[in-house]
């Protein structure tokens, strides 16, 4: 039986341009249809809605621009942020997946960057309290090309850092430094407790306050010494010291002042990593214990 197209698309010949429904249109996102979205006016759309798309498997409901992120179409996310009435911060329904967690989650260097300068709240939080800082490190537990993916993974967080991420940010008393200093090593395999030391290395490079106290008056290191391979969590702790430090003043001008980058723009950003196209959605394993 085919299927009545006539119902999902029409053309409106005195624009030339071709018009979708939400199922539609978000089928072509995620099938990257670069040609048939150019033809659809971004502009005059509301793309602000919701909708299933169990293709997607980002969460129940998805938007067009959480569904471009978290797929890395980039291109597309541009066309999206053409229409002035989006909602850049529109999150999914579900557990409430911002834009810019979705592309972190993703991996998207070149996505994350683009919402960023574009106006993207950076400390928005999901619905599981967790901002988008911390979905940016789930990469760096996949088996499949490790090197990139803790290149993205490092390169994404700095874009945060830079416009002004909260590398302190608390959860249910606790901060990002301590989640990953308390891990169940029992649980993670070597590679994984190898990244894990990654994380922490990092947070401490990048301003993570060591001497940060929960409500019970605990520091990350007593919380460390009551994990296996404290030993080494404790090391790490003792002797990296903060090497980093940020001035975001650039990208404080830049949410008053949003720029597109877009394809036809000559002063592209210049790419600092280029995208790798691992599998998303392969962090599971590793989120449900960093998730509590």
């Amino acid at each position: 039986m085919e299927m009545d197209i006539s119902r999902l698309a029409y053309k409106d010949e005195s624009k030339e341009e071709v018009y979708y429904d939400d199922l539609t249109l978000i089928q072509k996102i995620y099938d990257n249809s670069i040609k048939d979205l150019e033809k659809f006016d971004f502009t005059i759309r509301n793309l602000n809605f919701h909708i299933e798309h169990a293709e997607t498997e980002l969460d129940e409901k998805v938007t067009p621009l959480t569904a471009a992120s978290y797929l890395g179409r980039h291109e597309i996310v541009c066309m999206i942020l053409e229409n002035t009435s989006v909602e850049i911060d529109l999150p999914t329904e579900g557990v409430g997946m911002t834009p810019l967690s979705a592309a972190c989650v993703g991996g998207h260097y070149l996505v994350v960057k683009t919402l960023v300068e574009n106006g993207a709240d950076i400390n928005l939080a999901t619905s599981l309290d967790f901002p988008p800082m911390y979905y940016c490190f789930l990469r760096m537990q996949e088996t499949v090309n490790m090197f990139e993916n803790k290149n993205i993974c490092c390169k994404i967080a700095e874009i945060l850092l830079q416009a002004g991420a909260d590398i302190n940010f608390t959860r249910n008393g606790k901060t990002l430094l301590m989640k990953f200093c308390t891990i169940p090593y029992e649980k993670l395999n070597e590679f994984q407790k190898n990244m894990n030391l990654e994380i922490v290395k990092f947070l401490l490079e990048h301003g993570a306050d060591k001497s940060f106290k929960t409500s019970k008056g605990e520091t990350a290191y007593d919380l460390a010494e009551k994990q296996p391979c404290s030993k080494e969590i404790i090391q790490i702790l003792d002797t990296i010291e903060q090497k980093y430090f940020y001035d975001n003043e650039d990208y404080e001008r830049l949410r008053d002042e949003p720029v597109l980058h877009t394809k036809e723009k000559k002063d592209k950003p210049k790419v600092i990593i280029e995208e790798n196209e691992v599998k998303v959605g392969c962090c599971s394993s590793f989120f449900s214990l960093c998730g509590s």
